[in-house]
């Protein structure tokens, strides 16, 4: 459950508010609660986002997408030289920012585990 989501049932919730610990604010009630108090039933809600969501990424698919396209980026990766083979690979006929969201969170997930010393959870053990 997002913000986004309740925002549609007409609620402002703030999530993942966290002191300089990293423990969860005290003052932010987790969603179940929340939804529970203002009779928001989030299974309709999470469902009626998802429905929406999958309808509108298949309008974007374009006619000519080829679902083989899948299973020659998995040959691919299972062909690679161990070591070699990428965490992420993308097949995204519809161009829908996927590519780009998760090159920007790859990032900060990189400079996250360097900054902690967890630096060796970012490549395969030989």
């Amino acid at each position: 459950m997002s913000a986004r989501e309740l925002a549609r049932a007409g609620h402002t919730v703030y999530a993942g508010i966290r002191d300089t610990a990293g423990r969860n604010a005290p003052a932010v009630a987790d969603a179940a609660a929340f939804a529970a108090e203002h009779g928001v039933d989030l299974r309709t809600v999470e469902l009626d986002v998802a429905d929406q969501v999958g309808a509108r990424l298949a309008e974007l698919a374009p006619p000519e997408a080829d679902p083989t396209e899948v299973a020659r980026a998995i040959v691919r990766v299972v062909d690679a030289p161990a070591g070699q083979r990428p965490f992420r690979v993308h097949v995204d006929p519809a161009d829908d920012g996927a590519e780009v969201v998760n090159a920007v969170g790859d990032r900060v997930r990189t400079e996250f585990y360097r900054r902690i010393g967890l630096d060796d959870l970012l490549h395969v053990r030989a």
